[in-house]
């Protein structure tokens, strides 16, 4: 697990009747207060992220096929004959779990003066074994494949919506810690949250592939998932 987290802070306090401080810190050591006539409510608000890095559990293998024939029926024919054997193929891979259609393509090609029409449908088959994608390739070219588009490593949406959770969860105690901290140096506490509002993403590391002798091997890299969340906290002056 790898965490980084960071947080930007902007806290406005205005104080109905009296002159306010507005403070903008990018951490609690070097807060710099300026002087804002508003007689706003006293709001804190501040933006935390959390991260959580974890191995895939899933990987997508991207394989197309690709005929040629002097006449559009003649191509589209070859191709439906070529892909069912590829389709079989995949399936017949026990950690393949899915095999669906990505793109699918017909257009005319001029070589040299002489017109061909060119057929191409790719597919995505979904691996739920990361240590088989390798295989998987290897099962698609000799099913009948022309072109390996390439192997992409991800998360279920189980795994995904987990570690969603465990980086929101650091996002939040991150915007919190800051909050009040940024808070106490301007001599003001906390009250109930304002308002809340996330998003998140996934960050996949490159992958690699090699042929060794046993077969197509691909290393992928974790996965991190982060988790934003922007909080805006009511507050009041220190009685």
């Amino acid at each position: 697990m790898g965490r980084e987290l960071t947080a930007i802070v902007v806290i406005s306090l205005f104080l109905v009747g009296l002159i306010g401080i507005g403070v903008t810190a990018t951490n609690t050591d070097d807060v710099r207060p300026q002087i804002i006539d508003n007689e706003s409510a006293a709001t804190v608000t501040v933006t935390g992220t959390g991260e959580v890095t974890a191995e895939p559990d899933q990987a997508r293998v991207i394989v197309a096929v690709t005929t040629t024939a002097e006449r559009p029926s003649n191509a589209t024919a070859e191709l439906a004959t070529q892909t069912a054997r590829l389709r079989t193929a995949l399936s017949n891979e026990s950690t393949v779990s899915s095999v669906r259609t990505s793109s699918y393509r017909l257009f005319e090609r001029d070589d040299d003066g002489n017109r061909t029409f060119v057929a191409r449908q790719s597919f995505v088959a979904v691996v739920d074994d990361t240590d088989a994608a390798g295989s998987v390739v290897d099962a698609a070219v000799a099913g009948g494949a022309t072109e390996v588009r390439g192997v992409s490593f991800a998360l279920s949406d189980e795994t995904r919506q987990e570690l969603r959770a465990q980086a929101l969860d650091r996002a939040v105690a991150n915007a919190r810690t800051e909050a009040t901290a940024v808070a106490g140096s301007a001599g003001v506490v906390l009250g109930d949250v304002r308002s809340l509002s996330t998003t998140s993403s996934d960050v996949v590391v490159p992958t690699a592939a090699e042929r060794s002798g046993g077969g197509t091997v691909i290393d992928g890299g974790p996965v991190t998932v982060r988790a934003t969340v922007q909080i805006t906290y009511a507050a009041a002056a220190e009685e």
